[in-house]
Formats: C-alpha cells, structure tokens, sequence
C-alpha cells in the first residue's frame, strides 16, 4: 500500500512539476507579448507628442507673426492720429 502511494505521489509530483513548467512558460509568452504591446505604446505615445509639440510651435510662431503684424498696424494709426493732430493743430483721441 505504502508502494502505491509512494508511486502515486511521483506521480502527481511530476504532473505539478510539468503543470508548473507550462504555467512559468505561458507567464512568460504573456510576458513578452504585453512588454511588446506597451513598447508600442510608448511609440504612439511619443509620435502623439512630437506631433502636437510641432502642431504647438507652428500655432506659437503664427500668433507671433500676427502679433507683428498688429503692431505695425498699431504704429500706422499712431502715425496717422500723429499727421492729424498736425493737421488740425490740436490734440486727437479714439475712442
């Protein structure tokens, strides 16, 4: 009886013993598989970045270029209000 049990615990031994080395296996194939899945990720992640970092510096450099322009457009009134006072020899305001 005690040999039976004996060979039954070998047995059952070996299975969980093979049971683990399947599972350690598929841990790892998982493994691998979500490490590659987050490294694209990360890759979209990045692309999404750069894109909109350059999307940021284009907007940034228009307003800019239009903040220019408003100022030249600001001098020219000055410069005008400026002729007019000159003209009517008095000061001239706008409202």
């Amino acid at each position: 009886m005690d040999a039976r049990m004996e060979k039954m615990d070998e047995k059952m031994n070996a299975t969980n013993k093979e049971m683990d080395e399947k599972m350690d296996a598929r841990n790892k194939e998982m493994g691998e598989k979500m490490d590659a899945r987050m490294e694209k990720m990360d890759e979209k992640i990045d692309d999404i970045i750069t894109n909109l970092t350059e999307k940021f510096q284009k907007e940034v450099e228009a307003n800019k270029n239009e903040i220019e322009e408003i100022k030249e457009e600001v001098k020219d009134v000055k410069t005008n209000l400026e002729n007019m006072e000159n003209i009517l020899g008095r000061k001239c305001y706008i409202s």
